[in-house]
């Protein structure tokens, strides 16, 4: 389905419209795991796809009503921020307790 024709609908539809793709999907995961080909290989990943579409456009409606807060994207870390990867001689060599005392142990 296209974007277009999805905005067109009501929240009601939408939802319906999501409940019978998460049907369809379902079957066509049944007959995957059974063994059998799927008649058309790529309709799983398309039904995927309307699945987010239809999801994206409810999350737009509800923020539009007010119900829900946008979402954040996630912080990225910046190398003033993180915190450094100690060397090999910064980490030293720590003694084991071992049946030989001369063996010891990198950490």
């Amino acid at each position: 389905m296209k974007t277009k024709e999805l905005r067109a609908l009501a929240g009601e539809e939408l939802q319906s419209n999501l409940q019978e793709l998460r049907k369809e999907l379902l079957k066509e995961n049944a007959q995957v795991a059974v063994g059998r080909a799927p008649k058309s290989p790529g309709k799983i990943r398309a039904m995927r796809r309307d699945i987010a579409r239809v999801i994206t456009l409810l999350h737009e409606k509800e923020i539009q009503k007010g119900k829900a807060q946008p979402r954040q994207p996630p912080v990225q870390s910046t190398a003033a921020t993180a915190k450094p990867v100690p060397t090999q001689k910064e980490k030293g060599t720590k003694k084991t307790k071992s049946p030989n005392p001369e063996v010891q142990k990198k950490v």
